[in-house]
């Protein structure tokens, strides 16, 4: 039997090898399939991209674009070439349409799920979060006013992501009356809405990380770290209302400590033009910045780390950061006026009782005038 391990970010990467060590799977059992995400090297576990086909050549990958347009299909060609003809467990985070082709695979004969970040630490369900993979759309759409929209979706169907596939439901919740489905989180909070008995908790263990490749040339040990937010780019959230609330909240933190030196850690969906505003913003106001490169793992740095800080607004690093004893800070309430979009009828208490809020003087939040 093969388990399959689905891992689109820093955390599932780590949890997966803390599942695969909990149950010791064998070497040759053992898979994790990369995507969005670089892969890291491992002997401990057979990895492989969920772009396998793909190849820098232009020429190359037009042809693999053509020749595997139907991308379902090009997942179940990946899996049964890494595995053969191999019944399979899969383990995946929550149900993005990478994770609906994996665990539908004809060898898949179960499947579990995975922590990925604060999505497995809310304790009730919204509609907005059921379909969070579609969060810039509307409930309703028009050809009319909604042309580029519905095109893509005809576009995604033609790719192999029929309705049938679509509609299996995104969130962790949705499956916890199946029999033989279990929930693997780093801890006891997490998954709180499925049932004790199928919870499985997975506490990270240095020892499990050690053989993983480090970015040794960075240290977090007593350093300031900006951590970026995906909101302009994953929610459309204002571009000019997050950068007054880093000026705001971030910079005018570090001016009353007399700090001069921040290290940066750009979120992954951060285009370089906004990067760019950011940097010129510490950069205006005096302050020097060093970049953590997009590739590193920066779990790893803070389990080597001491007396960390890290700022943001609400991402998960800032919570799991916390749990290793480091200090966590978030500049949400400058720019909730928008941001609080997102966690709009849930109960977020588990967060602010980990990461501390750095208030805005004025009650108001920061308003940005239309340009």
């Amino acid at each position: 039997m093969k388990h399959i391990f689905l891992a689109h970010s820093p955390i599932t990467y780590l949890v997966s090898v803390s599942i695969i060590s909990k149950l010791e799977i064998s070497k040759e059992d053992a898979v994790i399939i990369f995507f969005d995400f670089d892969k890291k090297e491992n002997d401990r576990y057979i990895s492989v991209s969920i772009y396998e086909f793909y190849e820098n050549k232009f020429l190359k990958k037009l042809y693999n674009y053509f020749s595997h347009f139907n991308i379902v299909n090009r997942i179940d060609r990946i899996i049964d070439l890494t595995i053969k003809n191999e019944k399979f467990t899969a383990y995946v985070p929550v149900l993005l349409l990478t994770g609906k082709a994996l665990i539908t695979h004809v060898n898949c004969c179960s499947f579990n799920f995975i922590e990925e970040g604060l999505l497995n630490y809310y304790k009730e369900e919204t509609l907005a979060g059921l379909t969070a993979i579609n969060s810039k759309d509307s409930w309703r759409s028009s050809i009319l006013k909604d042309t580029k929209r519905v095109l893509y979706e005809m576009y995604m169907v033609l790719r192999g992501y029929n309705f049938k596939l679509q509609a299996l439901p995104f969130s962790y919740s949705c499956y916890n009356s199946f029999g033989n489905v279990l929930f693997y989180g780093v801890s006891s909070q997490s998954f709180p809405l499925a049932e004790n008995t199928k919870r499985v908790i997975v506490p990270f263990d240095k020892k499990n990380f050690r053989l993983i490749k480090k970015e040794e040339n960075i240290n977090l040990t007593d350093k300031i770290i900006w951590i970026g937010d995906g909101g302009v780019f994953i929610h459309g959230f204002s571009e000019t209302l997050y950068i007054k609330g880093i000026e705001k909240g971030c910079v005018d933190f570090l001016k009353k400590k007399g700090e001069k030196n921040i290290l940066i850690k750009f979120h992954r969906d951060e285009s370089l033009e906004l990067r760019q505003k950011i940097k010129k913003l510490f950069q205006d106001n005096d302050i020097s910045i060093q970049i953590i490169p997009d590739s590193v793992i920066m779990e790893l740095l803070l389990f080597e780390a001491q007396n960390a800080t890290l700022i943001g607004v609400y991402s998960s690093l800032l919570f799991y950061a916390a749990i290793m004893r480091h200090h966590a800070y978030s500049i949400y309430d400058f720019i909730k006026g928008e941001y609080s979009k997102v966690l709009r009828n849930r109960d977020f208490s588990f967060y602010w009782n980990k990461v501390s809020l750095i208030k805005a003087p004025d009650p108001d939040t920061v308003e940005v005038k239309p340009t």
